[in-house]
């Protein structure tokens, strides 16, 4: 769709401003259409995506996420990033930029805010991981604050190693309950910014 290569071209277009350079990991045929229209990246990647499907929106990105061996920041194509961010001071591991879910509740909490903030979180995660709690042993939910799952859309990677980790044990996951995760609106979203998020917290 041309509204999404217009958000696409921006963020490039920023990111190029922002830190030189950017690359895309993607399969051949949308290669040709990115090449096509002429969005700038400075490199285009179609080994690691080569014959990968999945109906699950996320399972590309973290298909690369497995992959790469150098540190990184990943940026979704709709993500705007309008300044330079600096992680040379950060000691976490893996930085992302926001809570999935960021709410702040005061003493006076609106009842209809907070319904809506538990039937969210419940049908992004905590649904799914109870559906398969028995396999989730050494995992324990509480140790993500719900309030503070990560959101993915902006991701700087300093420990490849935990990522890639990280990354392989929700892939397993996913791989054996793609049938039910692929029928839920949310089920990429889980395993990408829930599972992976406690698997690196176990390592």
């Amino acid at each position: 769709w041309k509204e999404l290569m217009y958000g696409q071209m921006l963020s490039v277009l920023l990111a190029q401003r922002e830190f030189g350079n950017i690359s895309l990991y993607t399969n051949e045929h949308i290669a040709r259409q990115i090449q096509d229209i002429g969005i700038p990246y400075t490199d285009i990647n179609t080994s690691v995506l080569e014959g990968v499907s999945s109906k699950s929106y996320t399972y590309p990105k973290m298909r690369v996420f497995r992959e790469i061996g150098e540190p990184y920041l990943h940026i979704d194509t709709d993500t705007f990033v309008f300044k330079k961010l600096d992680f040379s001071k950060s000691k976490s591991p893996v930085v992302y930029a926001h809570s999935d879910q960021p709410v702040e509740f005061k003493e006076k909490v609106d009842p209809d805010v907070l319904s809506q903030y538990i039937n969210n979180i419940s049908k992004c995660y905590t649904s799914l991981f109870f559906l398969h709690e028995e396999e989730h042993q050494g995992l324990d939910p509480m140790n993500v604050d719900l309030f503070k799952i990560p959101n993915g859309n902006l991701t700087y990677v300093k420990d490849t190693a935990l990522m890639r980790q990280g990354t392989r044990k929700a892939l397993e996951y996913y791989e054996r309950h793609k049938d039910i995760i692929d029928r839920n609106t949310y089920g990429g979203v889980y395993v990408e910014q829930m599972l992976i998020h406690l698997y690196m917290m176990q390592d």
